[in-house]
């Protein structure tokens, strides 16, 4: 781990004729934070990003702010995302639960974007304080700064196409499509019976989704069944299960006094 990375210039030039020639690529990134801040931390595939109009910023960490227990709050370099921005990757995947871990950073799209690319952001952190791009991840005890710090939501992916047909996708997270996330799964009951789905269904999906994007083959993503039940029988929120008990108690008593109000005045009419 301390160790310097291995030199990137051989694959960083057999990637740009590739794009040249019109392939497609997946580019992952991470932050500059920790022992690779000590070798630079330089993002080596910046030029292949930047011809497509995307920005890959490697010094801002995305956090999310959590409360602890004690009443006081830390920021960490984990969250999850189950709502997307609408793109032919990422449709499918709302309501999945998905996770970014590790040292994430922000990938958006260049305002010096050539003409002849399109590009759209297809991750995005939650809109809201908890969420921001840390620009002084080497410190402890981390607080947004409006002044210096990249403000929710927060992009952490972007997927481009030039018009001879070559495409990129760039997400801001190295592990998002590791062992940790694929193979995470959590007992449910369904049927009667208790049993095992993937946690987080929605990374496994995202890279999928993406590779079948970047071989022009959008026509077969869809959710696979493992991540569909997942999907429908997943943990419900506070607010859904209040909703759920409270109507299973009211909504009979309230139906039965709306018929009889139904019944009492088509008699008096009659």
């Amino acid at each position: 781990m301390m160790m310097p990375p291995p030199d990137p210039r051989p694959v960083v030039e057999a990637l740009k004729k590739h794009l040249e020639a019109g392939g497609s690529a997946m580019l992952l990134a991470d932050a500059a934070v920790g022992p690779m801040a000590m070798f630079g931390g330089d993002y080596p595939y910046t030029d292949a990003a930047t011809a497509f109009g995307i920005e890959v910023k490697n010094r801002i960490l995305v956090v999310k702010n959590y409360q602890m227990q004690d009443g006081t709050s830390e920021a960490a370099p984990e969250f999850g995302i189950a709502s997307f921005p609408q793109h032919e990757i990422t449709d499918p995947l709302n309501s999945l639960n998905t996770i970014f871990f590790g040292a994430p950073t922000v990938v958006g799209i260049s305002a010096a974007k050539p003409a002849e690319v399109s590009a759209t952001a297809i991750v995005k952190t939650p809109r809201g304080d908890n969420y921001w791009g840390e620009t002084k991840a080497a410190q402890s005890g981390m607080k947004f700064d409006p002044q210096e710090d990249v403000a929710s939501p927060v992009s952490l992916a972007v997927a481009a196409e030039r018009k001879d047909g070559a495409r990129v996708v760039v997400i801001g997270s190295r592990y998002f499509a590791s062992n940790l996330p694929l193979e995470k799964m959590q007992p449910v009951i369904a049927g009667g019976r208790l049993i095992e789905v993937p946690a987080f269904p929605g990374n496994g999906e995202l890279f999928v989704n993406s590779v079948a994007w970047l071989s022009h083959n959008a026509n077969i993503i869809a959710v696979s069944p493992q991540a569909s039940a997942a999907m429908r029988i997943r943990a419900m929120s506070t607010l859904e299960e209040v909703l759920v008990r409270g109507g299973s108690f009211l909504f009979p008593p309230i139906l039965a006094v709306a018929l009889g109000a139904i019944v009492f005045v088509a008699r008096r009419r009659a």
